[in-house]
């Protein structure tokens, strides 16, 4: 069986910080449970998680044990995980800078797409 990293499946997120959060939780002595605000549980929703649940147990157990608010702030979490939310995939600066690339080309043929892909060793349709 295989089972997707969480970062695949970020619809779960929520459910995993809340059972997380349960889980680390005493009902008896921690009558108001720590709860996360909208933007912070969208952050932690938009966060590549590279080491996968483990990553995610260790973000939440700090914040549990360490906070003493009780409503949790995209502020207050972590600072990686709103640092790397601003940078874009691999994938996506590669199309942007494929974009320009092609747009310089196309600019140095004064316009002319089948000049230009022929400089690009491209089909002049990829230059629309």
């Amino acid at each position: 069986m295989v089972v997707p990293a969480v970062r695949d499946r970020s619809e779960d997120i929520p459910l995993l910080v809340k059972h997380y959060t349960v889980q680390m939780s005493n009902p008896h002595i921690d009558t108001n449970m720590v709860e996360f605000t909208e933007d912070a549980m969208a952050l932690l929703t938009s966060y590549h998680w590279s080491g996968n649940l483990t990553e995610l147990f260790q973000v939440i157990s700090k914040i549990v044990s360490t906070s003493e608010a009780r409503l949790i702030t995209a502020q207050q979490l972590p600072l990686r995980l709103s640092e790397l939310k601003s940078w874009p995939s691999l994938d996506e600066y590669l199309v942007g800078q494929k974009s320009k690339y092609c747009d310089m080309v196309l600019h140095a043929c004064h316009g002319d797409k089948a000049a230009a892909a022929r400089v690009l060793k491209i089909e002049t349709s990829q230059l629309d």
